[in-house]
């Protein structure tokens, strides 16, 4: 877990907070706190706090969160010693701010402006790195401001950052503008799922912002129009993962892994439309079937901005749950689990 943190560590800091020539890192056997960049020159009266990234690769689920340290005098002194600000208010190491711009404070001229005495629609922060097209979503209550996709076959930790970086300032969204942070939870790729989660529930952690893991099934459930919606999709093994949603996306049975015949001899009865990405390995086995007539809607592999969406419905509902509680959603067991087991 270490080895892989490390070049996101890096990844992160670059995308946030520009080109940092960083010394004096310690790498303990457990955590790793890497110094991060200092904020801009300081008003007058005013002191810096020092940005630390704090790297943790104890269990699972590792994160990088960065922190601003209130007590910059509880680090050691190998990372303090260089970083202290000049009297130009900046660090020995000049360290370029790509961030500078993304903290434009003109406000967004495709959001709506509110009016007085109305209540501002939250903003979002929505990913998905969860397949091979993954992608990224600003999202302004059911707005969604721009949807990005990633196509990376070979993993996001090398793009999910620098390009986080991009669409908020295209905006000139600065993070802590987010009201919530979002990503999909799975099923999906075990390693995508886990790259996702540890990214919003780092960053909503040290912004002290709430944070939602969204079903995949459910986002593409989204994309549908009819009264039960069974979203698919493939799990690869000759499996799938299925589950039923009713037109307020609300769960009508439990989220399961199975073969597609057999997930269908579940499903009810009734005006029921299936949605997936691709219907190629499904379209044969429907064939048949009491469900051989029933509309098949191909939606987007982008989901950020249905998950988007979603996690702001629930935000305006009152839902603020603590990134700690962010849990995978990985319907399946993993191999390492299967093999152990076995």
């Amino acid at each position: 877990m270490g080895q892989a943190l490390l070049p996101a560590a890096s990844t992160l800091m670059s995308a946030l907070f520009g080109p940092s020539r960083i010394s004096g890192c310690e790498v303990g056997h457990r955590r790793t706190h890497v110094p991060g960049l200092w904020p801009p020159a300081p008003g007058p009266g005013e002191q810096h706090e020092p940005l630390v990234l704090t790297l943790d690769n104890t269990h699972e689920y590792g994160s990088l969160t960065p922190v601003i340290l209130e007590n910059p005098s509880r680090l050691p002194t190998a990372y303090t010693a260089d970083k202290r600000p000049d009297e130009s208010g900046r660090g020995r190491h000049e360290c370029p701010r790509h961030v500078a711009s993304a903290r434009n404070e003109a406000p967004d001229p495709q959001a709506p402006t509110p009016n007085p005495g109305e209540q501002r629609a939250p903003l979002v922060l929505a990913i998905d790195t969860t397949h091979e097209y993954g992608s990224l979503a600003l999202v302004r209550g059911a707005d969604i401001l721009e949807k990005t996709v990633l196509h990376a076959p070979t993993g996001f930790a090398h793009v999910l950052f620098p390009n986080l970086a991009q669409l908020l300032e295209r905006h000139g969204i600065r993070l802590t503008d987010i009201d919530c942070f979002a990503a999909a939870s799975g099923p999906g790729s075990f390693t995508g799922v886990r790259v996702g989660l540890a990214c919003i529930k780092g960053l909503a952690e040290a912004l002290e912002k709430p944070a939602m893991g969204i079903s995949n099934l459910q986002a593409l459930a989204a994309s549908g129009h009819g009264p039960l919606r069974a979203p698919v999709i493939d799990a690869r093994r000759g499996d799938i993962y299925g589950g039923l949603y009713d037109s307020r996306l609300h769960p009508a049975a439990s989220e399961i892994v199975a073969a597609f015949p057999a997930w269908l001899e579940t499903l009810p009865e009734g005006d029921l439309e299936f949605l997936s990405t691709d219907f190629t390995p499904f379209r044969a086995a429907l064939a048949g079937t009491r469900f051989q007539h029933c509309p098949l809607v191909t939606a987007g592999p982008a989901f950020a901005g249905a998950i988007g969406r979603l996690a702001a419905s629930r935000y305006q509902a009152g839902e603020r749950p603590d990134p700690a509680s962010l849990d995978a959603n990985y319907v399946r067991r993993s191999d390492a689990e299967v093999f152990w087991k076995e």
